[in-house]
């Protein structure tokens, strides 16, 4: 029986004015995510305790770390919920691009496809889910094992749909069956995994931005990124492939209505 592997995602830079837009997260079993949650929770109540975790709040100092806490702490804090991560992910995940090329190169899609059922589909969520979905199952074949993709993400927005869209464009039979069904959605503040994910999404998010490890907290970004990865950050050719399936697939649901 193949084993199930849940990845718990989250999205960052969904601006068009940020530089990047990054899809990002952890995979792991069942039962590794059950022992990080005992120990996440753990770690989250220690004085001074926060009922969540969001990175973007650490940063900016709000939110559940406006009161009690000094830059100090929070690294502290960020750091040890890193070093958690890093013990029982088993890979981390990841889909980038750059916006000025998501403009380039699907910018005109709603020129040519303006049905609701692409409603979603000129956004970069979708492209980067679609690829992510691509990536997985690619790796899973490269690396001769066989588990079954669980995606679960966090419950805001129009992100429902657009993963229900994103599956109603694949047409390859191998991508449904390695992921197994839709994605399904939860609230990031009583999923403790879907919090790490954002820890990751946040810092893959700065690390391209800011070009590197220079910042302040270059040791954070080393524990998650030494975390096996399996990810693409896109390039023009990759783009053209996908711009040209996603064009095919639109196309086949439209001539078929």
């Amino acid at each position: 029986m193949a084993q199930v592997l849940q990845i718990f995602i989250d999205d960052s830079g969904s601006s068009p004015n940020d530089k990047y837009f990054v899809l990002g997260g952890l995979a792991a079993s069942a039962n590794q995510w059950l022992l990080f949650s005992e120990e996440w929770k753990s770690a989250l109540s220690q004085p001074p305790g926060i009922s969540y975790f969001k990175t973007s709040e650490a940063n900016a100092m709000r939110g559940e770390f406006g009161h009690g806490w000094n830059r100090r702490l929070i690294d502290q804090k960020v750091d040890e919920l890193a070093q958690i991560a890093t013990r029982y992910a088993q890979y981390c995940v990841h889909s980038v691009i750059r916006w000025s090329d998501y403009v380039k190169f699907f910018g005109d899609f709603k020129k040519h496809y303006q049905g609701e059922q692409f409603k979603e589909w000129a956004n970069p969520y979708f492209l980067c889910m679609y690829a992510l979905a691509a990536c997985l199952t690619r790796y899973s074949k490269k690396n001769h094992i066989d588990p079954i993709w669980k995606i679960v993400v966090d419950e805001h927005g129009s992100i429902g749909r657009i993963a229900n869209d994103v599956f109603a464009a694949i047409r390859e039979p191998a991508i449904h069956q390695a992921l197994g069904g839709i994605p399904s959605f939860d609230d990031d503040r009583k999923v403790l995994p879907l919090q790490a994910a954002d820890l990751y999404a946040w810092h893959l998010h700065d690390f391209c931005v800011r070009n590197g490890l220079k910042d302040r907290d270059p040791h954070i970004k080393r524990a998650l990124f030494g975390i096996p990865e399996i990810g693409i950050f896109f390039q023009d050719e990759t783009l053209l492939e996908i711009r040209a399936k996603l064009f095919e697939a639109a196309a086949l649901m439209s001539s078929t209505e």
